[in-house]
């Protein structure tokens, strides 16, 4: 089973100074990779990202903040990390 720890996740996020996250950091910051985070994206299992550029999707890190603060992000579990 997989479950995102919120306290460790706030911390990451806390460690970056920009007020922009793109997918390499929010897959840092939840703790999962580059490419399992991007299927996450695309089952709408992430928050929806402020801009989706040439480069890939942008989030403000108060929109990631929230997100994660959100009591229902730690009710998310699998058994599959894939299937997340």
């Amino acid at each position: 089973m997989h479950m995102i720890n919120r306290a460790d996740a706030l911390d990451r996020l806390n460690k970056y100074e920009q007020p922009y996250l793109g997918l390499s950091e929010l897959s840092e910051i939840v703790g999962i990779s580059k490419g399992t985070a991007h299927g996450r994206m695309k089952r709408n299992k992430l928050p929806e990202p402020m801009v989706k550029l040439a480069m890939g999707p942008v989030w403000t890190k108060e929109s990631i903040w929230d997100w994660l603060s959100d009591i229902r992000i730690n009710q998310i579990v699998t058994k599959r990390k894939e299937q997340w």
